[in-house]
């Protein structure tokens, strides 16, 4: 798989390479203007490495003409609730560089915690003080910070939307600086999109003579104006997922919810022995005596807790128990097509032949004890070793009679390798894996865009937190050598640590 991973990501960049070159040469006078001539529509395509940038001036005018409205007389209110809610920006920025900031010392404390705890259980002696650090060391380990790693935190098929939802924060982030550019009349210079190695960003970039004119108010409500997006983004998503919109739009015409049911087969993997047995649109309505119907999470919660021993058994001939062999219950036995049962009542097990006996269309009777078996029958159950579990499902929700596979081996290769979800496809016309996707993409789209509002607050080079901690400092006291228009500070270089003029 990593294999395979590498050479994708080799082959996507070779061609990107190739597509830039051949651009370069049908646009070899394809060159960003100056500011002599603003207006001029350019686009500029360049690559180094695994560095690809696209910068561009066609959303100039637009800026252009956005500032010169909030200028005239009839939008005057527009421009006066503009700045408060810039303000409103700079008043969030505060409480979210301190908050950012608390995260910080908090996971750098809890970092040193575990270490230390680490050192100290080590050469102790005492179980009893090494069970108690290890509890707190298990307990400081869980960081309220978390990377989001495809392929070792998350699942790889998370890249695709782990990367949209970054692309689409960083997007709302610069359209907040050149919002609030356009209402302090900033003249906008290019704007753009990078993709470096596999991270994509956004940029806007002002004259750093322009922005260095403006007073520290009007400058802090521009580099506040991207973290404050995000913010007001996080809490529209918030809403979102609490009146849960994505959900009564995908059921309002394309989908029905079958969680009263179970759960809808989306996809299985191409490697799973399921391959053949599960087929997408079918829904599972239990594993084992466990109902996947309701709330909740029951399918992850069956497939990822340890091994529950069934309650209840079946009945089954006392003499065919007691007779049948025993050689697949013990320890280090050979794989057999039989599997090991024990009986309810006593220690006895016998290898007993699994798929009639729990797969039977027939009632095949259930008991807690052997006295629900009458004289000759024995309650027996399978053996925890023998890893079998009974999957219940329906191809339509239609009153035809449930269909039980029987699924011998680990519970987690299910989970991992079959995907459910609650809501159907109504016509074969909608595909079954959208549901998911957009809300995995709703969930990635909060936490990225709450997390790009805390990182870009924090006071550090190259981030809007450093030149927004200075200008907050400047509303109160300003250096009497110091000369903003001398220094670069377009919003590019906020995000990008470029202290040159472009």
């Amino acid at each position: 798989m990593l294999l395979y991973s590498t050479a994708l990501f080799l082959v996507f960049w070779t061609i990107i390479h190739l597509l830039v070159r051949q651009y370069s040469k049908n646009n070899s006078n394809a060159i960003l203007p100056t500011l002599a001539n603003p207006r001029s529509r350019k686009t500029n395509i360049s690559v180094q490495y695994l560095h690809l940038k696209v910068e561009t001036t066609t959303w100039n005018a637009l800026h252009d003409s956005l500032a010169s409205a909030i200028l005239k007389r009839r939008y005057q209110r527009y421009k006066s609730f503009l700045h408060a809610f810039y303000d409103a920006g700079i008043l969030v920025g505060v409480l979210g560089m301190f908050c950012a900031l608390g995260l910080i010392f908090y996971t750098l404390f809890s970092a040193m915690q575990t270490a230390f705890l680490a050192t100290v259980s080590s050469p102790s002696p005492r179980n009893l003080l090494k069970r108690a650090t290890s509890a707190a060391i298990e307990q400081s380990s869980n960081y309220i910070v978390q990377p989001i790693i495809p392929g070792v935190t998350v699942p790889l098929s998370h890249f695709f939307p782990i990367v949209a939802s970054l692309l689409f924060g960083q997007v709302i982030h610069e359209a907040g600086h050149a919002i609030a550019g356009a209402v302090e009349s900033l003249p906008m210079q290019s704007c753009g999109l990078s993709l470096l190695a596999f991270l994509p960003s956004a940029f806007v970039a002002f004259p750093s003579h322009a922005i260095g004119a403006l007073d520290p108010r009007s400058r802090a409500r521009v580099i506040a104006a991207g973290a404050w997006h995000n913010a007001v983004l996080w809490l529209a998503l918030l809403g979102i997922g609490w009146l849960k919109l994505s959900y009564h739009i995908l059921t309002l015409v394309a989908y029905e919810d079958i969680s009263n049911a179970g759960r809808v087969v989306v996809s299985v993997g191409a490697q799973s022995s399921l391959k053949g047995y599960l087929s997408p649109g079918a829904v599972i309505t239990a594993l084992d005596d466990t109902s996947l119907s309701g709330g909740g999470e029951p399918w992850t919660e069956y497939l990822t807790t340890p091994v529950v021993p069934v309650s209840t058994g079946w009945c089954t001939p006392s003499r065919a128990f007691f007779d049948a062999p025993k050689t697949c219950c013990l320890p280090r036995a050979s794989i057999s097509l039989d599997s090991c049962f024990k009986s309810i009542s006593g220690s006895d097990r016998a290898c007993i032949d699994a798929v009639p006996l729990l797969t039977s269309s027939n009632k095949t009777t259930r008991c807690q004890s052997d006295a629900e078996c009458g004289d000759d029958g024995t309650c027996i159950r399978p053996d925890e070793n023998a890893k079998l579990l009974r999957i219940t499902m329906l191809e339509y929700i239609r009153g035809e009679d449930p269909e039980i596979i029987l699924w011998r081996g680990d519970k987690e290769e299910i989970w991992e390798t079959v995907t459910v979800d609650i809501l159907r496809p109504r016509l074969q016309i909608f595909p079954s894996w959208l549901p998911g996707v957009v809300f995995l993409f709703e969930s990635y789209m909060q936490t990225i865009t709450l997390s790009l509002f805390l990182l870009n607050l924090l006071p550090l080079p190259f981030l809007d937190g450093s030149q927004f901690l200075y200008t907050l400092l400047e509303l109160g006291w300003r250096p009497p050598a110091y000369d903003m228009a001398a220094e670069a500070l377009d919003v590019d270089a906020l995000e990008r640590g470029n202290t040159r003029d472009l």
